[in-house]
């Protein structure tokens, strides 16, 4: 009889209890950021109070994540366009400028060996040996600084730019490029190895 007793107890402590243990494991898969379902509604006043109140967490919760991620992006995108415009600066200024530095030295070598100056034909090589590799370790700054899957550019523009840069340092010399209306457009990465 005792033992059927405490068995009936135990069955009533043990349904009374269930709540608590709900609400238990909701809150700890709160705690471990997981989807977590709608809890039933309880009988008893405190737990009751207890849901809802868990509820509002969990909602506020959520907003709060989805608030973070959302800002997570922006700062991603600002970052991804920054580096962008900061690499078609360094591109379109400097680029050119090394560009044409390149072959004004390479020029002015070509023309100190027709007057057999060795000095300034070893200075003008010096100043081409570092200006390339100047403009070497400037193009690796770029591929680091540019996010795959910007805007294309294409071969013809390419080539135009490097253009301007001579055209704009260069005395003397004109430049024309002329190309088909059919040629191919590259990809970032395929302009990138190009260059």
């Amino acid at each position: 009889v005792s033992q059927s007793r405490y068995g009936v107890i135990w069955v009533t402590v043990n349904k009374a209890l269930k709540p608590a243990r709900m609400l238990e494991e909701f809150i700890k898969q709160l705690s471990e950021n997981k989807n977590v379902e709608q809890l039933p509604l309880f009988k008893q006043a405190e737990f009751e109070n207890l849901r809802n109140a868990l509820h509002r967490l969990a909602k506020s919760l959520s907003q709060a994540r989805d608030a973070q991620k959302e800002f997570s992006q922006k700062i991603i995108s600002a970052i991804e366009i920054e580096r962008d415009s900061i690499a078609r600066d360094l591109h379109d200024e400097i680029g050119q400028t090394l560009t044409a530095l390149n072959y004004n030295s390479k020029f002015a070598e070509s023309r100190s060996r027709s007057i057999h100056d060795s000095e300034l034909i070893s200075c003008c090589s010096e100043i081409h040996r570092q200006t390339s590799n100047i403009n070497l370790q400037l193009k690796s700054v770029i591929k680091r600084l540019r996010p795959l899957g910007t805007e294309v550019i294409s071969l013809v523009e390419g080539i135009n730019e490097i253009i301007k840069g001579w055209e704009a340092t260069t005395i003397g010399i004109a430049f024309e490029f002329m190309y088909d209306e059919s040629i191919f457009i590259l990809t970032n990465q395929q302009y990138r190895d190009w260059e």
